[in-house]
C-alpha cells in the first residue's frame, strides 16, 4: 500500500486546519464569560464619578442592596462613593468588589493619564 507524499501534506493540512478550528472554539469559550463594559459605563467613569456607585447603578443596586450584599455600612458606602476614601479599609473595598463582582481595581478612580489622583 503506498501512500502518496500529497496525500500526506494534505492530512497535516487537514490536521492543522482543525486545530485551528479548536483553537478558534476555545478562545470563544474563554472569552463567552467575559463582561462586556457598555459605552455608559466606561464615559461615567472616565469623566471622575465614583466607580462604587458607577458599578452598583449598573448592576441595578440600591446602596441599601450593596450594604447588603457586601456587609459594608451604610453611611460607610455613602462616603465612599463621594470619593472620600480616608480610613476605609482594603477589606470594605474587596467586599464590596466582590459584590459587584467586579475586580478590586475597577473601584480605583479614574484620572485624566499622566495626572496624578492629588493633583
Amino acid at each position: 500500500m503506498s501512500v502518496s507524499r500529497n496525500s500526506v501534506v494534505q492530512q497535516i493540512e487537514d490536521l492543522e486546519d482543525e486545530r485551528d478550528d479548536y483553537a478558534a472554539m476555545l478562545a470563544r469559550f474563554e472569552s463567552a464569560n467575559e463582561e462586556v463594559i457598555p459605552v455608559s459605563v466606561v464615559k461615567r467613569l472616565s469623566n471622575g464619578e465614583s466607580p462604587v456607585r458607577v458599578w452598583r447603578e449598573h448592576r441595578g443596586m440600591s446602596e441599601q442592596d450593596l450594604s447588603n450584599a457586601s456587609g459594608v455600612g451604610l453611611l460607610t458606602l455613602l462616603i465612599i462613593e463621594k470619593l472620600e476614601s480616608e480610613g476605609i479599609s482594603l477589606s470594605m473595598y474587596a467586599a464590596i468588589a466582590r459584590a459587584l463582582d467586579v475586580g478590586l481595581d475597577m473601584l480605583v478612580p479614574w484620572t485624566p493619564e499622566g495626572e496624578s489622583e492629588s493633583a
